[in-house]
């Protein structure tokens, strides 16, 4: 039997100072979250973001008891039903077979981004979170339907995302700042327009049942409106001369650049880590750093586990931040900027060209391969890539880290002679 409730998430805080409750109905393992017309501000709620108005709890008790007796009259039905569809039977799409409901692209987004966030996909749930905002910024409105969105839609909002303007957003105070926006590249622009088109089809996946002949979204922008491929990026990597000044410039304890500087030199030394698992980290296992690759541990049967030695170096920069970077910074975007900000000022003091922080991971492949020689195979074991032409040899074979190891030693020790 499928089981409801209502609830009031912290991040669907709006500027204004309320938040959608949203149905939350549970079926099968799976959660959907069913917007609502109730809205509630922070003093209708407890510290745990439960509602505690005594109105309001009395009308939401009612309206659950409602649903609960529709879900009744399924009988057997229900198990057979998804969750997505225990939530359509009890919120209907579809006025008659002839006239089907408009759906807004924007509560879409931002419900599938409350998944994510369920589902403890944060990093991809802000990618997705960035496509709301942006769209929500190019329509002027918190509301837009999916089937208004047209090629000629596309194209226009492309054009708004190269040009540089300036937008409102909740600082980790949830203050609402102003922040100069610069326009896009061809290979932000590229990044942006696909993950539209992730969040559009997921939409399609969703409210059309093309087995049993309901498209209720009959428009598909992105066959006219084509994804163009941004040209090669220039490489990223640079020179051990460089790691090195970055290593050893002075910064203020507690500053951006501090920050910046020592996330930095963390990928380095632990061959690359990305900053989102730096961010999830919470202990040390027998002197090594053991994780799952945030960015492809959904996608590869072996979830991506990858194993690092946590060598002195990357040890008194980790003391300092385990443990603590969620209280310092209650999201990974907000780590990930002040990192860039961080470097920016790093790369001020030495009066050098930009790094950025991916550059350390690219700059372990680039002297793996070659400056020390190593195959690529082998560079793609120490980067955790995965490599298809061997996933069903790796299905009999034990992982073992010392290939990691030598590597990560070896590129220590060059940089030290420089």
């Amino acid at each position: 039997m499928a089981t409801i409730k209502f609830k009031a998430h912290k991040h669907h805080l709006k500027s204004d100072g309320t938040i959608n409750v949203r149905l939350v109905i549970y079926h099968k393992a799976k959660r959907v979250y069913p917007v609502t017309s109730h809205y509630v501000t922070l003093a209708q709620l407890t510290k745990k973001f439960e509602i505690k108005d005594k109105d309001l709890i009395v009308k939401l008790t009612r309206e659950l008891a409602d649903y609960r007796e529709k879900i009744s009259s399924l009988g057997a039905e229900i198990n057979y039903m998804t969750a997505q569809e225990v939530s359509d039977f009890l919120f209907p799409v579809i006025r008659s077979s002839a006239e089907s409901v408009k759906i807004d692209f924007i509560a879409f987004g931002k419900q599938r981004v409350a998944e994510l966030r369920e589902e403890k996909r944060n990093s991809y749930a802000g990618t997705l979170q960035a496509v709301v905002n942006n769209f929500k910024d190019f329509v002027k409105s918190d509301s837009y339907f999916i089937q208004d969105i047209t090629s000629d839609v596309l194209k226009k909002y492309e054009k708004h995302l190269r040009q540089p303007y300036k937008q409102l957003r909740l600082n980790q105070f949830k203050k609402e700042v102003e922040i100069d926006q610069p326009g896009m590249d061809d290979s932000g622009i590229y990044g942006h327009m696909k993950n539209f088109r992730i969040l559009f089809n997921a939409a399609r996946d969703k409210y059309n049942d093309m087995d049993r002949g309901i498209i209720r979204i009959p428009n598909y922008p992105f066959k006219k409106y084509k994804l163009k491929e941004p040209a090669a990026p220039e490489k990223r990597a640079i020179s051990l001369e460089v790691v090195k000044k970055i290593r050893d410039v002075e910064v203020s304890a507690g500053s951006r650049a501090e920050i910046g500087k020592d996330m930095f030199m963390l990928s380095f030394y632990l061959c690359g880590i990305n900053a989102i698992d730096i961010y999830e980290l919470k202990q040390v296992k027998h002197g090594r750093i053991e994780y799952n690759r945030s960015k492809t541990k959904t996608k590869r049967v072996d979830n991506a586990f990858f194993s690092v030695k946590l060598i002195p170096e990357a040890e008194s920069i980790l003391n300092r931040y385990l443990g603590k970077l969620h209280k310092r910074y209650t999201t990974i975007g907000n780590l990930r900027k002040s990192i860039s900000a961080g470097l920016k000022q790093v790369c001020s003091i030495l009066d050098i060209e930009s790094v950025d922080f991916y550059s350390a991971r690219h700059t372990v492949g680039n002297e793996a391969r070659n400056t020390l020689g190593y195959s690529k195979s082998d560079v793609a074991e120490l980067l955790n890539h995965s490599q298809p032409e061997f996933r069903v040899t790796d299905a009999y074979i034990k992982k073992q880290w010392t290939l990691v190891d030598e590597i990560q030693e070896k590129l220590i020790s060059l940089l030290n002679t420089i």
